[in-house]
């Protein structure tokens, strides 16, 4: 396997038809999608961007939440050996703006209103105005084209038009499959191949021992392209994916999915060390105080780092004493207790909240920033 689009291919065969291997919570609704769904819609927006006149090496922006669309989008422009530019989406105006207009993107992937409006300042200072393709037809404005209709349209050709018939554009030539530009100190940004996003890819799958019992719950504002790699190693080993809609409910996800594995940013990381305290902290949490006190001593044997014998005697009480009777009870209300790996994208985890998941017995991954062509990562 040569390119992110050959795995796009054996997708189909590895998820099979009736698992809901994609799904997002909204509201109170609960949108999945088949390994056979999945690979439908990625083959129909292929076609339709295709048809829309994109040619291998084309750049498209992808600048919206991390959501399963965003996946589908990205598996698609794979596919056509176009190139991605993925953009964080909380980015401001004038950062936007930068990378689009270094990138030379010919489409931009959005959604959010508030994304929208800042295409609309950002247009203009761009040498050619990019076609914007709203995921949401409540976003979108006049010109744009939405998603529903482009995967309608690719729907009504797949049936004669197959995946393989792209299977040339992906070829590998010193192909490109993201660009990728965040650093101030690299302007132009710079070039991912096919050949390390998959070395990336399966790093990634060992290092998370993943198998097709795995549920992968990921944060909002992961958009970047460790976090696609990241997405395409659950799927190739059968793991199924959960996404947090952007204003979604993270603690609440945990407990109904029932993720093993959990996917975050260090900003996340805090916010979710803050909601654990804010929780111990609450009058109608049974024994408080008890948790509390359990969950700081815990925090204060690993921060103190002792040795010898003192070590040894409170490793044991942290272990056989206090995990069975309160640490457990904690990750049980706060990760639904199935969790079973904390993923931390972008670099190292805040030191105050990788003590508080270390004291809870919970195994820590640190994922760097991509920037080098070797994947390397810190398992705390």
């Amino acid at each position: 396997m040569d390119t992110l689009g050959e795995l796009v291919s054996r997708l189909r065969r590895i998820a099979g038809g009736h698992r809901a291997w994609l799904s997002i919570r909204r509201g109170d609704q609960r949108d999945t999608w088949s390994g056979t769904d999945l690979i439908d819609d990625v083959h129909a927006l292929a076609l339709a961007l295709d048809e829309a006149g994109l040619v291998k090496g084309d750049r498209l922006a992808l600048f919206a939440s991390h959501r399963p669309e965003w996946l589908i989008a990205d598996l698609a422009c794979q596919v056509l050996g176009l190139v991605t530019v993925p953009l964080n989406p909380d980015l401001g105006t004038a950062e936007a703006a930068r990378i689009l207009r270094n990138s030379h993107s010919k489409w931009v992937v959005v959604d959010g209103v508030e994304r929208r409006a800042r295409l609309t300042e950002i247009a203009p200072t761009l040498a050619h105005s990019p076609t914007v393709l709203a995921l949401d037809a409540a976003d979108a404005v006049a010109g744009d084209r939405v998603l529903t209709e482009l995967l309608g349209w690719g729907a009504g050709r797949r049936a004669t038009i197959p995946l393989e018939r792209f299977r040339d554009r992906a070829a590998l030539d010193d192909l490109a499959s993201m660009h990728y530009a965040r650093a101030d100190d690299e302007p132009a940004g710079r070039e991912v191949s096919h050949r390390e996003a998959i070395e990336w890819i399966m790093w990634l799958a060992r290092q998370l021992n993943l198998s097709g019992d795995d549920r992968l719950l990921m944060a909002p504002s992961l958009a970047e392209p460790i976090h696609s790699m990241l997405a395409l190693a659950c799927l190739a080993h059968g793991s199924a994916l959960r996404f947090v809609a952007e204003d979604g409910d993270v603690a609440s996800d945990l407990t109904r999915e029932t993720a093993t594995i959990l996917a975050g940013s260090t900003s996340f990381y805090v916010r979710l060390r803050n909601a654990l305290h804010d929780h111990l902290r609450d009058r109608e949490t049974p024994f408080r105080g008890l948790k509390r006190r359990a969950l700081e001593s815990a925090v204060r044997h690993r921060e103190r780092r002792r040795t010898g014998r003192l070590a040894v005697v409170h490793g044991r009480w942290v272990r056989w004493v206090l995990d069975p009777l309160v640490l457990r009870s904690v990750r049980s209300t706060v990760f639904g207790g199935a969790v079973r790996l904390l993923v931390c994208t972008g670099g190292a985890m805040n030191p105050a909240a990788e003590n508080l998941f270390a004291a809870l017995r919970l195994p820590i991954l640190d994922l760097p920033e991509l920037g080098t062509s070797t994947p390397v990562v810190d398992v705390g």
